[in-house]
């Protein structure tokens, strides 16, 4: 998992691919600190039955299996993308004790918002 700021990417060695994009916002309310923002989350997963590898192209196993290659090579099967985006909600409360920050406390709650994985594009390029 990498992240910069508010962009966490995890790639998996299917070749999915799970990026999450914080909206951040934090204050300072007496003694406590208040995060609050928006997390995007967008999960794709390109299925196309061959994984590459530095040693070159092979099988991905599963459904990149010898068969599946065969089926595709052969017609009765064809490479596609799959994926879904959904957002929630975060608050983030740290008290500072004694002039240093104490334990944060995370609450999520998740939101109705649909996000459309096709066309979402980070705010920021991805490494």
């Amino acid at each position: 998992m990498t992240g910069t700021g508010g962009q966490f990417r995890s790639d998996f060695r299917s070749g999915a691919r799970l990026v999450s994009e914080a909206k951040p916002r934090a204050e300072r309310h007496g003694d406590t600190i208040v995060i609050t923002g928006k997390v995007e989350h967008v999960w794709s997963d390109p299925y196309d039955f061959i994984v590459k590898t530095p040693e070159g192209e092979k099988p991905s196993g599963g459904a990149g299996s010898e068969s599946a290659v065969t089926a595709e090579r052969t017609g009765y099967a064809e490479r596609y993308n799959r994926g879904s985006g959904w957002t929630q909600t975060v608050r983030i409360t740290i008290p500072i004790v004694d002039g240093r920050l104490g334990t944060p406390r995370a609450e999520w709650e998740d939101t109705d918002e649909v996000v459309d994985w096709k066309t979402w594009k980070p705010t920021k390029p991805l490494d």
